[in-house]
């Protein structure tokens, strides 16, 4: 028969009980983290979706505050394009949303292509297709020169057809 003190199942009890508490307190953060970013993405939708409307749709002028400043407000704007762009087939108001991406999404999608995480880039790479963003062709062909997984190799595929047939070609090729 195995012979345990009590001070050592104490001491594992109260060793199991820290992990326990510690996990506890790090789910506990991390969600109120995500609830802080889902707070201020809901709060630009909020605030901004009407002045969207009447920029993209009424031709407003452009206002300064649609610039977004943070990741949350990126998302904001993102959800807003992506079913504009899902919903209504309007000439202008891809050009505009496109022109809109190239000027003011390039920084945060050209971070996130070089990104060490699979998932980020290729969240990058989707909305680079669907936002249309010309400008980060060159940001495009570094990531290819990286070692990159069959999915990120076929976005740049997709991405390359959409604005550089001739890069298409050569790259198909290869």
């Amino acid at each position: 028969m195995i012979q345990l003190s009590i001070s050592f199942l104490l001491f594992g009890i109260a060793f199991l009980v820290i992990i326990l508490l510690s996990l506890m307190l790090y789910l506990f953060v991390q969600r109120q983290r995500e609830s802080r970013f889902e707070k201020v993405r809901d709060r630009y939708l909020q605030n901004y979706s009407q002045l969207w409307y009447d920029y993209l749709f009424n031709q407003e002028l452009f206002s300064i505050v649609l610039v977004p400043r943070n990741r949350a407000q990126v998302e904001g704007v993102e959800m807003i394009f992506s079913s504009y762009l899902k919903n209504i087939t309007n000439a202008n108001v891809q050009q505009a949303i496109q022109q809109f991406a190239n000027q003011y999404l390039k920084k945060f999608y050209e971070k996130d292509l070089s990104n060490k995480r699979w998932s980020i880039r290729m969240n990058a790479l989707y909305h680079i297709a669907d936002l249309q963003m010309d400008e980060l062709l060159p940001a495009c062909q570094e990531l290819e020169k990286r070692n990159i997984s069959a999915e990120e190799h076929f976005q740049l595929l997709k991405i390359y057809s959409y604005f550089h047939v001739d890069l298409f070609d050569v790259f198909n090729c290869l």
